[in-house]
């Protein structure tokens, strides 16, 4: 069985590769070893990636609750928040 670690590994990589569906399973294996900031930033990114706005938002919540030092969780949120302001204003303007 793999560890944590090992399955960031190979998360990482996928995304790396560009196939941001696969890498998403991937960092989701790694967390059922427990909670853990890093993926959840690298699973909102891939999010991202994909253009799935609400579950990056998701993640990127759970990496400030996992870890509210992790910076990279807030930079994430802000993205997110940037980009819905962004395209409401596109819809109303």
């Amino acid at each position: 069985m793999a560890t944590q670690e090992e399955a960031k590994a190979k998360a990482n990589e996928l995304f790396k590769q560009h196939k941001f569906e696969e890498a998403i399973e991937a960092y989701t294996e790694a967390l059922k070893f427990g909670d853990n900031a890093i993926l959840f930033s690298n699973r909102a990114y891939a999010w991202i990636k994909l253009d799935m706005m609400g579950a990056a938002m998701e993640d990127a919540q759970k990496a400030i609750n996992t870890d509210p030092n992790y910076a990279k969780g807030y930079v994430l949120s802000a993205s997110w928040s940037y980009s819905s302001k962004s395209i409401l204003m596109t819809i109303l303007f």
